[in-house]
């Protein structure tokens, strides 16, 4: 029978693979992106998130993503991106409707190759809702895995349907798919020999297989030798090299292949892929302990051997069933050969095995399943037994789907699986301990990083993480050790640099704080910040010509940097250069009206410039900014009690402000207690200022502050005599 005059047949399957796995999959409309590849990928790539246009075509084609080159990827993405914005549940839906269409194709071509239809259905099912899909179908990111898989089958089907009817629009379609497929994923690399597989296997086009019989209603095919099935698949073998080039130089030019398993062995890699395969199998049949990442770890001798020895002779035993049992064979090698790019042979990635690479291997166990089992069921009863049987797999995989699912709901429960079910898994603590950092929950992040560093202690960016939140504890002796050591291992780290600088700072090292801040403003010139920060640092250890070179060029990089402009007018105001600090504090002001520092330092310039009424307009302000600013607090009084000027002066709030001073200081403080007795005599009350003035003075001999001890007595003299403070002479700020 054409497999063309089957249509009508095929729509009810069709519907049933396609509704049923959007009712599976439904769930992800809820979920959100995943802290693991889906920034680098969707979220925080500037030309995917705005969407299609021309120069996002063009990047797509022209950039490495994650260690790949997937151009059709990236502009799904974007297509995306256009339509749902960020919204994660659209996402997440059109990879369903990719795994559902992929799961659609998978039954037409294994129905044109075989006109089985309930068995072709099988596969589809089995394949399509089997739990080791979720990964591939619930992670944004492995929009690969669907493309391609979309792509693989309609090679798949395009490639019957050459062979039954010979076109040459068919054998375009065949390339063309390819192509695109490639382009999506470049394991499909293999493709070609799966074909050659095919040959064998339903299709009999292959000598000696072709003169075997042909599956039910589809007719012998002439024979072709080897070397001449080879030979018509020539073009995709080349396209196979080519894609195989550009993902070993993608790899390379990425960090995919930037690993510890770099420095494995052939042997252990060797090992550790038997390892995996069987591994693979078991989960086929019993898929527990599902974790987004298996941590690569050293494989013992025996295991590996005997992985070995299981996979060499499974494989033995399919090539004794080759001849009357082919499918046998043609799906344990489409299982080990769709898995070859993946298996480690070449690592890329510290994974030892990952779900989302039994995405096309799985077809090919698929069919030799459900065949053997049909080839088993001759007799009636046993038909009964291997359709309840078949029903029992679909059910089964269908609810371990379910289970499976909720772990991709969001990072905490994906990273929280994997940690659970897998040991020292650097991958999932290290996530964890950045995820609570970046909620501010420090305490909780810490175990987590601390085993990941224990196990993967070369990784800088774990140990900066770990080194961030002890930080945040305030624990910065224990972190300190763990920046020198991310700094040692990589002296270009200028983030680790800075974050030594402050817990130097915070150590009282000061001076090794600014030669490690230095380095992080070397290494990331255009830093504004971390010049201001070094200036601070400077003009601390009193090298204030160093600390204004550092703020005049953080104003070259940004001239709007109101911390810049404030501290620059502070260091030339200190100098006595009033006409040059002035526009830095007053452009200060303007830049940031709510810095109430700023308004204080601009305050304290205007007084020494005898702009009384001025100054105090921005005292009054920073005080409303911040009303228990106490430096504020204590310079207003002072202005509104000294000033010369008698539209500025307020006796009544000045005495109010220096009370308040004193109740701030828990009179303690000397200025404060100076300030209250310059109030005190502007209301008349010459006694009581007299007292304040000399409690200033004694309070200031005891602390050590001669100078000051000196002028409260001066002015308390001054008070017994029945006159007020003017301050005309000096109007430098108090310290």
């Amino acid at each position: 029978m054409h497999p063309d005059s089957a249509g009508p047949r095929n729509l009810p399957i069709i519907t049933a693979l396609v509704f049923g796995t959007f009712a599976l999959y439904a769930r992800t409309a809820t979920f959100g992106f995943v802290h693991y590849d889906d920034p680098d990928c969707v979220t925080r790539v500037p030309e995917v998130t705005a969407g299609l246009s021309w120069a996002g075509f063009k990047w797509a084609f022209q950039s490495i993503v994650v260690g790949h080159w997937k151009p059709i990827v990236s502009l799904s993405h974007m297509v995306d991106c256009e339509v749902f914005d960020l919204n994660a549940g659209g996402h997440h839906l059109v990879n369903v409707l990719w795994h559902a269409a992929t799961a659609a194709m998978l039954f037409l071509a294994l129905r044109a190759m075989t006109d089985a239809p309930w068995r072709s259905a099988m596969v589809a099912a089995l394949f399509a809702w089997h739990p080791l899909r979720v990964e591939s179908v619930a992670w944004i990111t492995e929009r690969k895995d669907v493309l391609s898989g979309f792509f693989a089958m309609l090679v798949l089907w395009a490639y019957a349907r050459q062979v039954i009817a010979p076109t040459p629009a068919r054998r375009a379609v065949v390339m063309v798919a390819f192509a695109l497929g490639l382009m999506s994923k470049s394991s499909l690399v293999t493709l070609p020999f799966a074909l050659l597989l095919l040959d064998v296997w339903p299709l009999r086009r292959l000598e000696p297989f072709s003169s075997q019989g042909a599956e039910a209603g589809i007719a012998p095919r002439r024979g072709v030798t080897l070397a001449a099935a080879i030979a018509e698949k020539m073009p995709l073998f080349v396209l196979s090299a080519s894609a195989s080039v550009i993902a070993f130089l993608a790899a390379k030019s990425g960090y995919a292949g930037q690993t510890p398993a770099d420095s494995l062995s052939a042997g252990l890699r060797i090992s550790n892929a038997a390892v995996a395969c069987i591994e693979y199998l078991r989960q086929t049949v019993l898929p527990t302990g599902l974790a987004v990442f298996y941590p690569y770890v050293s494989v013992p001798a025996w295991k590996g051997t005997l992985a070995a020895a299981g996979m060499a002779g499974l494989t033995v035993w399919v090539f004794t069933q080759a001849r009357r049992r082919p499918y046998l064979a043609v799906g344990w090698f489409w299982f080990l050969g769709m898995l070859t790019p993946m298996i480690g042979l070449v690592q890329s990635g510290a994974q030892s095995r990952a779900d989302r690479y039994t995405y096309l291997a799985h077809i090919g166990l698929a069919m030799a399943v459900v065949w053997g089992v049909h080839d088993w069921a001759r007799s009636r009863q046993r038909l009964r037994a291997a359709q309840g049987l078949f029903v029992a797999a679909v059910f089964g995989c269908a609810m371990g789907t379910l289970a499976v699912l909720p772990h991709w709901r969001n990072s905490f429960t994906l990273f929280e699986r994997a940690a659970a079910v897998t040991r020292d898994n650097w991958t999932a603590h290290g996530n964890l301990g950045f995820l609570h950092l970046a909620a501010g929950r420090a305490q909780e992040a810490v175990p987590h990083l601390e085993v990941a560093v224990r196990t993967m202690s070369r990784d800088e960016n774990l140990r900066f993480n770990l080194a961030l939140a002890l930080f945040d504890l305030g624990r910065v002796e224990e972190a300190t050790p763990h920046l020198r050591e991310v700094i040692r291992r990589n002296p270009g780290f200028a983030a680790a640099h800075r974050r030594l600088a402050d817990a130097l700072t915070r150590l009282q090292l000061r001076a090794e704080a600014a030669a490690s801040l230095e380095r992080a403003a070397r290494l990331q010139p255009t830093d504004v910040d971390a010049w201001v920060d070094l200036g601070v640092l400077r003009a601390g250890l009193g090298d204030k010509s160093a600390a204004a070179g550092h703020y005049r060029r953080a104003l070259a990089l940004n001239p709007d940097h109101a911390a810049a402009h404030a501290n620059l007018g502070g260091l030339l105001a200190d100098d006595g250069r009033l006409d040059d600090a002035a526009p830095h504090l007053a452009d200060a002001v303007r830049l940031q009206p709510t810095n109430s520092v700023a308004r204080h330092n601009l305050a304290l310039l205007l007084l020494r410039q005898s702009r009384d009424a001025d100054a105090v307009a921005q005292l009054r302000e920073a005080v409303r900014l911040q009303p228990d600013f106490g430096n504020a607090l204590n310079r207003l009084a002072w202005a509104l009690a000294t000033s010369p000027e008698d539209s500025v002066r307020n006796s009544a709030e000045a005495l109010m402000l220096a009370r308040r001073v004193v109740h701030l200081t828990g009179g303690r403080e000397p200025i404060a207690f100076d300030t209250l007795g310059a109030a005190l005599a502007e209301t008349g009350d010459f006694a009581e200022a007299t007292r304040a003035a000399s409690k200033a003075s004694e309070l200031a001999t005891t602390a050590g502050r001669s100078a000051l001890a000196a002028q409260a007595q001066a002015r308390a003299e001054l008070y017994r005599a029945g006159r007020p403070f003017r301050d005309q002479a000096s109007r430098e700020p108090f310290r």
